[in-house]
């Protein structure tokens, strides 16, 4: 353990910065505050379930500009909402759908500017100093098998309607009067969420619910009758859209073998990417932190405060703590050692950054910049809370590579860790490239007593045809190999697990089978209309290897 073992980042909470409630009021819960103008996007949308827009069309612009003034004048121009996109994020014939596109957003958004560089010499700009074409990325430490663990695989269909599963989500967790945790898969296209059960030789199942389009599952007791529930996250819908049917479900065991209770608690919401439960103000109650993804006019964070029950049925009251859309995750932790649950957001869309939320007490919060990317069009994917060095705090696991925005590539996707030194904004670790990198978790996998770290990959349908197996893998464990104790960097071997396909949005690394070693699983995402396994089991076989190896 390293010097600064322990080491908190510390609020101001005083500070002009600190976050002000705004609030908007969906139907069926309380209202609280005021509603605040949310500010639109003006390039390289992303997240969730997006789609490529191939509707851009070419939009005059009444405005003239010298050669001498108008990098400048491009720059402030697209620079006003969002870090400036560098030229080499996309290749050069990409750049006059992205530049129509952006101006698109720009005359949706209403903003005031005067100053509006000529479209063309726009397009003309960010073509001149575009490559051709992007490189393809390169995965350095592909190593051959180790004297580590060596993986089974089973394939396990999961799902009550056939089809081809769209897995958003994989949870352990401990439901019901069940005396050993389960496996949740939540799939957004059937909107299926099945328990299966862990630690022993059976693969028996269950379906819980059949929602509309769920896409995060977390346990806790919303009425505190000790028994375990479960709270859920609804998109809505499939594809992306600016709409008010997203909600918060809160799924309640029934009787055994019995499909559970589903109630609709917090609905008219735009499209909801996660749902965290905490006692945010330490009432005694379970509160819940909501990212609402949304798309290009809606989306923001919402915190739902528990006011109790009526007619057996939570009451919420609902505060905005940010209008931005875009959040794809705002795990809930103490990041600060106050007692107080703080959260992190990862806020995609052209924000591109991660933020800690800290709890300051009295319904007031501080913001912190834990990253922020320096291209709007960086494919955030999602975050994970852990101490990775196993020096006391916790660092951030961070992925970028969705690539449904333009169906592209990008040889700067991948995993990094963001270690927590005690000060914001956190240091940036870059662990390996993975095109398409969507999810990754840490654990123990070989045994040795330090955390590694598995990663899935989702490519789109388009780019299936164009990656090469050999190249780009669809699993890996990335085996934590040495740390320096100077300057903690630590350096990981990288093992392809899977290298057939790039259709996972969703793993978890639990022990499946009950044999003492970490598994890992991927949740399916599939393009056809064929029959798919939902989840794909790679059994760790680390305990059947001879001692010798």
């Amino acid at each position: 353990m390293s010097s600064r073992a322990g080491t908190q980042v510390k609020p101001r909470c005083s500070t002009p910065d600190a976050i002000p409630l705004l609030a908007l009021v969906p139907p069926g819960v309380v209202m609280r505050g005021a509603m605040t103008p949310i500010a639109f996007a003006m390039l390289f949308l992303q997240g969730c379930s997006k789609e490529v827009d191939s509707k851009s069309t070419a939009i005059t612009v009444p405005s003239v500009a010298t050669k001498a003034d108008l990098e400048p004048q491009i720059r402030r121009f697209c620079g006003d909402c969002h870090a400036f996109p560098p030229p080499e994020s996309f290749p050069r014939n990409n750049w006059a759908e992205e530049v129509n596109k952006g101006f698109s957003f720009f005359y949706d958004s209403s903003r005031p500017d005067k100053d509006v560089p000529p479209l063309q010499a726009t397009i003309d700009y960010f073509q001149a100093r575009a490559p051709k074409k992007l490189p393809l990325p390169v995965i350095a430490n592909l190593a051959p098998p180790s004297n580590g663990p060596e993986f089974e695989r089973l394939d396990l269909s999961s799902l009550t309607a056939h089809g081809a599963p769209a897995v958003a989500h994989l949870a352990l967790v401990k439901a019901g009067v069940a005396k050993q945790p389960g496996l949740i898969v939540s799939d957004m296209r059937s909107g299926e969420v099945r328990l299966w059960e862990t630690g022993g030789p059976t693969t028996a199942s269950m379906a819980l619910a059949n929602l509309s389009h769920p896409a995060h599952v977390a346990t806790t007791d919303l009425d505190a009758d000790g028994i375990n529930e479960l709270v859920v996250a609804d998109l809505g819908s499939f594809l992306p859209d600016d709409h008010r049917l997203g909600k918060v479900w809160w799924l309640r065991p029934q009787a055994a073998g019995v499909p559970w209770q589903a109630v609709e608690f917090a609905t008219g919401l735009s499209r909801v990417c996660d749902v965290e439960p905490t006692d945010i103000d330490g009432d005694g109650d379970v509160d819940l932190v909501v990212a609402e993804f949304g798309w290009r006019k809606s989306g923001r964070i919402l915190l739902l405060r528990n006011q109790g029950m009526k007619d057996s049925v939570p009451i919420m009251e609902v505060e905005v703590l940010d209008p931005r859309h875009g959040t794809i995750h705002v795990p809930v932790a103490d990041l600060n050692g106050d007692g107080r649950p703080d959260f992190v957001a990862l806020i995609s869309q052209e924000h591109e950054v991660i933020e800690a939320f800290l709890n300051c007490g009295n319904g007031e919060w501080e913001r912190q910049p834990i990253y922020a990317a320096l291209d709007p069009s960086f494919g955030s994917s999602g975050i994970e809370l852990v101490d990775l060095d196993a020096d006391g705090d916790l660092d951030v696991l961070y992925t970028n590579g969705d690539s449904f925005d333009s169906a592209l590539i990008k040889p700067y996707h991948g995993v990094r860790w963001l270690e927590n030194k005690g000060t914001f904004p956190f240091t940036v670790h870059h662990i390996t490239a993975f095109p398409g990198a969507h999810r990754a978790l840490a654990a123990d996998l070989d045994g040795d007593g330090d955390l590694d770290v598995v990663a899935v990959s989702l490519l789109p349908g388009p780019l299936a045809d164009l990656k090469q197996p050999d190249s780009i893998p669809g699993v890996i464990w990335l085996e934590q190999v040495s740390k320096d104790a100077t300057s903690g960097e630590i350096q990981f071997l990288l093992h392809r697990i899977e290298g057939a396909t790039c259709n996972h949005a969703a793993c978890a690394l639990i022990d499946w089978n009950g044999d003492g070693a970490i598994d890992i699983i991927a949740g399916n995402y599939d393009w056809n209309s064929k029959e798919q396994p939902a989840i794909t089991v790679y059994l760790n076989r680390l305990q059947q290897r001879p001692a010798s190896q």
